[in-house]
């Protein structure tokens, strides 16, 4: 069964709060207000955009009488290392750091991005399971793998559309929360006990994923480019060629 996303709760939880009101009152005076927590935002637009690469390779399947196991590949990928690995930094660290920095109201928007989540757990699940059912059916039927696919990409639709809900709040919502609350020493540090959790290996790849994630979207984002070298060192941007090769291409080439 396909769950239906509940995309509307979070911006009905939005609705019910006084966010211009707490946010012009935060504790940050209004001159060293500065949002430096971009990987999070990053991550996801990584997530948003390996989703709908997904969503083009179950496309391009549509019409075949055999899907063989690309489709699972991507699977474990997309959803099984990019965006759980987004999970757990926000479950682990993200959220609690959140829940104890922010006032009440924005608690609320914390379990409501939660929920959503949840939902994206859900469908990757059952997108898993027909990954994994087309994969141990011995006898292939055309119109049943076709049918499979079609259900597939409405999966993926529907998870799209979470995250699409997702990135719109973090950009109206918890950017301007976070830089009213949060003091630009407490985010740095915050950003650096995310990189001793992921490790190098995960940052590296996490990061060539983010890069290409800003590179191609669209060309009305160099503001986002700037972002990212000005917070990403150089070196650090000298080495992506190197790990885009050594980790990521091996990783994604089923993509």
């Amino acid at each position: 069964m396909i769950t239906e996303p509940p995309t509307g709760n979070l911006l009905c939880d939005i609705d019910n709060i006084d966010l211009k009101s707490i946010i012009e009152n935060g504790p940050i005076p209004k001159s060293k207000r500065v949002f430096l927590i971009n990987g999070w935002r990053w991550h996801s637009k990584s997530v948003l955009r390996d989703l709908k690469r997904f969503q083009a390779k179950i496309n391009y399947k549509q019409g075949a009488e055999y899907v063989d196991d690309s489709l699972l590949k991507c699977h474990d990928f997309v959803c099984g290392f990019n965006w759980m690995l987004l999970m757990k930094i926000e479950s682990e660290l993200f959220y609690p750091f959140l829940r104890k920095s922010l006032p009440p109201g924005a608690r609320t928007l914390v379990d409501s991005l939660l929920r959503q989540h949840e939902t994206v757990k859900t469908l990757s699940r059952e997108l898993r399971d027909m990954c994994v059912g087309g994969e141990r059916e011995r006898e292939r039927d055309g119109e049943r793998e076709r049918e499979r696919v079609r259900r597939m990409n409405e999966v993926v639709e529907r998870m799209i559309s979470c995250f699409l809900t997702i990135t719109e709040v973090q950009e109206e919502v918890f950017i301007p929360f976070i830089s009213s609350h949060i003091s630009e020493r407490e985010q740095n540090s915050f950003n650096n006990r995310v990189l001793r959790v992921l490790g190098p290996i995960n940052s590296q790849i996490l990061l060539v994923g983010m890069s290409e994630a800003i590179e191609c979207s669209e060309p009305d984002q160099k503001e986002e480019r700037r972002l990212m070298r000005a917070q990403i060192p150089a070196v650090a941007r000298a080495m992506l060629p190197l790990w885009r090769r050594r980790f990521y291409n091996p990783m994604t080439q089923c993509l």
